[in-house]
């Protein structure tokens, strides 16, 4: 099991609040790097959501197609999962942020 924080992270480069913001980060880059990541996805997401919406009225109730209208809602439903598994994620990864790691 992994001890958290560890004993020793290093000596922090306190010369000034920015420096030490960067040692932080480059303490914990890989940490830093995965919740970026989710965090881009989750909203990207959530920013295609309005376009999809406007494209189901559009092709699917408007046209009166059921089919365009099913692929839409089916569209709709992957972007909702997508931001429900990447926002749980990006919130488990958060925590792990605050502690510092070698």
């Amino acid at each position: 099991m992994l001890s958290l924080p560890d004993a020793c992270p290093g000596r922090p480069d306190a010369r000034s609040p920015g420096r030490y913001l960067l040692w932080l980060a480059s303490q914990q880059w890989r940490t830093l790097t995965v919740g970026i990541g989710l965090g881009v996805v989750w909203t990207l997401a959530q920013a295609v959501v309005p376009w999809a919406v406007g494209r189901t009225v559009d092709e699917g109730v408007a046209s009166g197609d059921l089919g365009a209208l099913a692929r839409w809602c089916g569209v709709l439903l992957v972007l909702g999962a997508g931001q429900t598994v990447t926002g749980v994620l990006r919130s488990l990864v958060a925590p792990a942020a605050s502690v510092t790691r070698r």
